[in-house]
């Protein structure tokens, strides 16, 4: 009984370990056994691997008749996936490989080539229009010019008017507006004691309308280069200018610019400047006295020397 008891136990601990065992190698292959499990429950009798580094333990399963697969061929279908993908994978890299040849190929070099010659035949292109454009363009613009000159030439034409021509009758009326006369313009000659006498000059004076107003103008512009040689001056200022004449009542209003009244050369200057006005003016029939008026007012003395200019002016004053 004894005996039996310990074999009972041997046998136990034998089975034990065995089990223990068997549960390492599961545990530590326990994602291919997991594999082999779900095969062999779902095909029953299909191949289920190899050894292999990996798999030590499918060749041992194979041999196992629950392992073993019907037909009994080489072409496990394990292995008919892994060739299908190598081969997949060979493909897509020859396909690959035939892209990029044909993107190195020479007809895309033609292709470029062919670019390159239409870049530079459009560049020449483009030269010669622009040297033809540089013959072109001066020949234009005389062309242009040419019109242009033409166009000018015809308006200044129809601008230019025909001369017209003046009749017989014409001539009179134009010989009748302007009238011609010698009147008598005094200035002051320095004798041979050295004094100022006045005396008269006569002058052909052309007019209109007034002429004791252009008879005037030519008096404030002073004697001329040959009166002058006679010892002719005038004590009128310079710059003086008439600004209008009018006559009333045998009064002549001469209006003055502001320069009349400015006589550097003192009194006697300044007398012989209004005597030579009021006996110029005198010599016309219709005027016995001068007013003079300076800027269009009256005043009553002139320049600083006092002399009064507020009432007309005759000969008899200067006497």
């Amino acid at each position: 009984m004894a005996r039996k008891k310990k074999k009972s136990r041997s046998g136990f601990i034998f089975m034990f370990v065995l089990i223990a065992i068997l549960g390492i190698i599961i545990y530590l292959y326990r994602d291919n056994f997991l594999v082999y499990m779900n095969m062999v429950f779902n095909s029953g009798k299909e191949y289920v691997g190899e050894k292999t580094k990996d798999n030590p333990i499918g060749g041992l399963l194979s041999k196992l008749p629950v392992f073993k697969n019907d037909k009994k061929s080489d072409n496990r279908s394990v292995v008919k996936d892994k060739i299908k993908l190598e081969e997949e994978n060979k493909e897509s890299a020859k396909f690959t490989k035939r892209n990029t040849e044909n993107d190195k190929s020479p007809v895309k070099k033609e292709k470029v080539v062919n670019k390159a010659d239409t870049v530079k035949k459009t560049e020449n292109k483009k030269s010669v229009n622009d040297k033809k454009l540089a013959v072109e363009r001066p020949e234009k613009e005389k062309v242009e010019k040419k019109q242009v000159a033409k166009k000018e030439n015809a308006s200044k034409k129809k601008e230019t008017r025909t001369p017209v021509k003046i009749t017989a009758s014409e001539k009179k009326e134009n010989k009748d507006k302007y009238k011609s006369r010698n009147f008598k313009i005094y200035f002051n000659r320095i004798n041979g004691n050295e004094r100022l006498v006045m005396s008269q000059v006569s002058r052909n004076v052309r007019y209109t309308d007034s002429p004791l107003t252009e008879t005037l103008k030519i008096l404030l512009n002073g004697p001329t280069t040959n009166e002058r040689n006679l010892d002719m001056i005038t004590n009128i200022p310079d710059k003086t200018r008439l600004l209008s004449v009018t006559v009333k009542n045998n009064i002549a209003y001469i209006n003055l610019s502001k320069e009349f009244e400015y006589n550097k050369y003192g009194r006697e200057s300044t007398l012989n400047q209004l005597k030579q006005i009021v006996y110029t003016a005198t010599e016309f029939p219709t005027v016995n006295s001068v007013q003079f008026m300076i800027e269009g007012k009256v005043k009553n003395y002139l320049g600083g020397e006092g002399v009064v200019i507020g009432k007309p002016l005759s000969r008899n004053d200067f006497s």
